[in-house]
């Protein structure tokens, strides 16, 4: 049994990434005015999954390729300080966790393309078809947690990877989270007295903290450079 491991999970979009991913590609490439059938699906529906399928199918209808797509993914820029807090949690050997409401194909290509090793990614699962489109599936599909869109409760994917870790001989004595986006609230309340929450300053999560401080057990540090979550880790390890 491997006891006393810290496990640090982290969102993709405006959190190790700058931007929203779906917006860089529309912005770097050029593409004209999303149509507003498009759009309903998350204003209307609330559904940020279909409308994900359906952008992704108006932009295969602009002959944009999967190549291009790529390229816009792999030119995204880290947050300020995440790759070097990156680089610091591969050469200590924490487990370093991806959970995104984005797409597992996007994040894969700029983690291999970074040469930067996480244990898991779990997000909405991706490929290209036949044709070029880009096929979105949801990560699973729930309907107990009303925080969450039903396609993906960042809580209990949180919850299952530690059991299935704890399964497998690994203890985890903290755990962080760090992210950007009221999705990244329900993971927040499922953390202990002992783990930290780490909220990318001004960003919703960080305003939800506020708000709802008194169902929040973990410690909380905002960010702005992720510099201050290296060095918070420091600080511990020589706790």
């Amino acid at each position: 049994m491997v006891e006393n491991k810290m496990l640090l999970v982290f969102d993709f979009d405006h959190t190790v990434v700058s931007e929203d991913s779906i917006i860089g590609i529309i912005e770097e490439l050029s593409l004209p005015e999303v149509p507003k059938e498009v759009m309903d699906k998350w204003d209307v529906e609330r559904d940020w999954n279909a409308c994900c399928e359906a952008l992704f199918s108006w932009i295969h209808t602009l002959g944009i390729t999967e190549s291009a797509i790529k390229n816009t993914i792999l030119s995204l820029d880290f947050t300020d300080g995440m790759e070097e807090l990156m680089n610091y949690l591969q050469q200590n050997c924490y487990d370093v966790v991806i959970l995104s409401d984005a797409n597992a194909l996007f994040i894969e290509w700029f983690f291999c393309n970074r040469k930067l090793n996480v244990k898991k990614i779990y997000s909405n699962p991706a490929k290209f078809d036949e044709e070029g489109k880009l096929i979105l599936h949801q990560f699973h599909h729930q309907t107990t947690c009303n925080q969450c869109p039903v396609n993906l409760c960042k809580g209990a994917v949180i919850k299952d990877h530690i059991e299935s870790m704890r399964k497998a001989g690994t203890l985890y004595s903290t755990v962080c989270y760090t992210g950007d986006g009221e999705n990244d609230f329900c993971p927040s309340l499922r953390l202990t007295e002992n783990d930290y929450v780490f909220p990318r300053a001004t960003f919703p999560l960080e305003k939800m903290l506020k708000s709802r401080m008194s169902e929040v057990k973990a410690q909380v540090v905002p960010w702005k450079s992720a510099t201050v979550i290296k060095q918070k880790l420091q600080s511990l390890a020589t706790q």
